[in-house]
């Protein structure tokens, strides 16, 4: 669902979070440029194509769920989705209501509706605490 490579073909509309100098260093020490970038597209294409390289990288190790990172980061990364999704003219992802499916998505969907419940929240200037004590037919 998410990918940072998006990200890497639009610098200027990275997340400050987002660090990409791993990807561009272990495909053979690219800089982020224009140059490094193309270079690491044609690096990606390649792969595609070469099952062996594949294998011997690991790469059916390699998936660990939709995101690895802290809640925190993946709370960012959900809310900076649904952003661009919205400038390209979408309803982005965690406004929408987008909803995913499988076991290893279980935790983006929860993280996704913390989101929701913390923008409702911040709109009716309340906390957590406070919506605890209150009765549940509360305004």
């Amino acid at each position: 669902m998410f990918s940072s490579y998006w990200y890497l073909q639009h610098p200027g509309k990275r997340p400050a979070f987002l660090d990409l100098s791993g990807c561009l260093g272990s495909a053979g020490g690219l800089a982020d440029t224009s140059v490094g970038r193309k270079r690491y597209r044609d690096y990606l294409a390649w792969l595609s194509c070469d099952a062996g390289a594949r294998k011997e990288m690991l790469f059916d190790r390699m998936c660990r769920g939709w995101a690895i990172g802290s809640k925190q980061f993946k709370k960012d990364l959900l809310s900076e989705e649904g952003g661009r999704l919205k400038a390209e003219g979408g309803a982005g992802s965690v406004v929408a209501g987008e909803h995913y499916d499988g076991r290893d998505l279980r935790e983006a969907n929860t993280l996704k509706w913390e989101l929701l419940l913390e923008r409702g929240l911040s709109e009716l200037a309340k906390d957590r605490t406070e919506i605890r004590e209150e009765l549940k037919s509360a305004q």
